[in-house]
């Protein structure tokens, strides 16, 4: 967890690309192109008096079209800047601006109804409606295990509950042995010590170390090239999978996560926190050519995943709605409530319970 930017930072933080809406241009009907205004034809010239009949009639036609308004296939892309965004399995209210997506705490029915899951309604402030098909969004999530703390309990009650990771599309779990936790194998990563300092100025552990071998050893492990989205995830932290599936379906989310170099979702307005860490497959793609080269000198290992993205040229998007704690400034993260993908830090099995519970109720 980090509670403020690094002041030794040597990467310039490019500017965010925030959750920004697509904007077309609409034309006003009631300034057409070409005015319409009679054409007079003379009486002695009856061949270019047809020919600038013809004329007339070919503006006329043009200016009917615009003043129709554009087809449905130029929907998507011709709406207004303001756009609500009802998607399936995440009953809330989202608000598409010029600068960022916000989500609202308060869950609301929509009133288009999609019948399948694998639908969601882009609805315009003029009241029209474009359907369109969301992006698939395979989850691979994966943990790493401290053999010697709590989070074996919280990890066995989860996979009993089929909760956090095990709610995903596939999994990993890492520690530095191999172990059984609820019937599951964790993998050992190789000449780790997972020991990690504490900084008593930032109050942050100094593990950048530890998740750089994991990261490797997920890696080469190869499943992410099979799923969409890569999560790595906290064994404290309540991780709502169904929601962040929602948001990951999204179709602008979803085409944009397959451009250029990936992306990855900022999950706090201070910057990264490690809690919940998602990456798209390209990302993962970036990052596996990448990680030879990233600086290693930021103790804090969400500092230096973020840090390595930037310098691979992975595309920062803020989607604050994907962590609640109260490093975050969500001093009310312990009542679980609104939509937040996730909730931390819950380090006790029966409250971890009690959260799942009221998020999921």
């Amino acid at each position: 967890e980090r509670l403020e930017t690094d002041p030794t930072d040597s990467i310039a933080e490019p500017e965010e690309d925030r959750l920004v809406h697509r904007q077309g241009t609409i034309v006003n009907p009631e300034q057409p192109l070409l005015a319409t205004s009679s054409c007079r034809i003379p009486l002695a010239l009856l061949l270019l008096g047809v020919t600038a009949l013809s004329v007339c009639l070919v503006v006329l036609h043009r200016s009917w079209t615009l003043k129709k308004g554009p087809s449905s296939s130029e929907g998507a892309a011709n709406m207004a800047e303001s756009v609500s965004l009802e998607l399936i399995g995440l009953p809330t209210t989202y608000t598409w601006t010029t600068t960022s997506l916000t989500v609202t705490g308060t869950r609301t029915k929509t009133s288009t109804t999609v019948s399948t899951a694998t639908s969601s309604s882009l609805t315009s402030t003029t009241g029209s409606t474009v359907t369109t098909t969301p992006w698939p969004a395979s989850l691979l999530c994966w943990a790493l295990i401290v053999p010697w703390t709590g989070e074996v309990a919280l990890i066995g009650m989860q996979s009993n509950l089929n909760a956090s990771i095990f709610d995903c599309d596939d999994y990993s779990m890492f520690s530095d042995r191999v172990m059984e936790i609820g019937g599951h194998w964790t993998q050992k990563i190789p000449n780790t010590d997972l020991n990690a300092g504490w900084d008593p100025a930032t109050q942050t552990a100094q593990n950048t170390w530890i998740f750089h071998n994991a990261w490797r050893l997920f890696l080469d492990e190869g499943k992410w090239l099979h799923h969409d989205w890569v999560i790595k995830v906290d064994a404290d932290a309540v991780f709502l999978p169904s929601r962040l599936r929602a948001i990951a379906r999204d179709p602008w989310v979803g085409r944009v996560a397959r451009e250029g170099n990936g992306v990855f979702l900022n999950n706090c307005k201070f910057g990264l926190h490690g809690p919940i860490e998602v990456f798209s497959r390209l990302a993962m793609e970036t990052y596996n050519k990448s990680w030879h080269w990233c600086s290693l000198v930021y103790p804090q290992e969400d500092v230096y995943i973020k840090k390595c993205m930037w310098s691979s040229g992975v595309r920062q998007v803020d989607a604050f709605t994907t962590l609640a704690e109260q490093h975050c400034d969500e001093p009310w993260f312990w009542n679980c409530q609104g939509s937040y993908v996730s909730y931390h830090p819950f380090k006790d099995p029966a409250q971890w319970k009690r959260c799942w519970l009221t998020a999921t109720r």
